[in-house]
């Protein structure tokens, strides 16, 4: 999910897949479409500093920084796959911290 292949992310997703972030529901198309906006970005960074695996529950918790302008947040994605373990089923974002710098 980190890597800028947008076919592979998209091929790694469910059809139904989800994602819950704060500016709302996005489905597979929506969300990729998204990463691509992001990454034209020239400002916009990110930087994982942490990620945990539970093999037993078929998720993993991405705790990581992203940096856009003077805007900046301190996240954790919870990524679920499905029951065969094959493709995201849906993502989960928290938020731990954010910051506006003017």
């Amino acid at each position: 999910l980190m890597a800028n292949d947008y076919d592979r992310i998209y091929g790694m997703l469910c059809a139904n897949f989800r994602v819950n972030a704060f500016d709302g529901v996005r489905t597979r198309d929506t969300f990729v479409s998204w990463l691509k906006s992001l990454v034209t970005t020239q400002t916009f960074r990110r930087e994982i500093q942490n990620v945990f695996v539970d093999h037993g529950s078929k998720a993993a918790f991405l705790y990581f920084h992203a940096k856009c302008d003077k805007s900046s947040a301190i996240l954790v994605n919870v990524v679920q796959w499905d029951l065969d373990g094959k493709r995201i089923s849906q993502i989960r974002e928290f938020g731990a911290g954010f910051s506006t710098r003017l």
